[in-house]
């Protein structure tokens, strides 16, 4: 599974895929991971559209997102589209600049994506090298970002 298939997978019922039948065709490739550009721009799109009237008005979006964590629904669409869409775009930025601590950031985020999207990866203990335990301990992304 893609990351951004398992986005689709823990949306999947949410709604988000009429929001994106509404302005794209092909949702179906875009949230299960295969039209990954056209994806990632959708899932941008629908972002913004969620969070457009906060950065207007000014709000801090870290405490607009803790609020919204608070209740089920905003659970589910800040821990199951917004960060995960941050943190492609982290990716993005870690590839571009050819940052090694943010990139090992977003791959150790990513397993705990791929963990609540299925039961085959557990991320709690990751054997290495005969059965020893060791913990991804990087650095977080830049405060400049969000």
């Amino acid at each position: 599974m893609s990351f951004l298939g398992s986005i689709g997978k823990i949306m999947g019922g949410s709604g988000l895929e009429e929001l994106l039948k509404s302005a794209y065709g092909g949702v179906n490739n875009m949230l299960n991971g295969k039209a990954w550009p056209k994806a990632l721009k959708g899932l941008r799109m629908v972002c913004i559209c969620l969070l457009e009237e906060h950065v207007i008005s000014g709000e801090n979006l870290k405490e607009v997102c803790t609020t919204a964590s608070k209740y089920p629904t905003g659970k589910l669409w800040v821990s199951g589209l917004i960060e995960p869409v941050k943190l492609a775009h982290y990716f993005i930025i870690a590839m571009k600049e050819n940052n090694i601590l943010l990139n090992l950031y977003c791959e150790y985020k990513t397993l705990h994506l791929y963990s609540r999207s299925s039961n085959v990866c557990k991320t709690d203990d990751i054997p290495c090298n005969g059965g020893d335990s060791w913990t991804v301990r990087a650095a977080a992304p830049p405060t400049s970002l969000g």
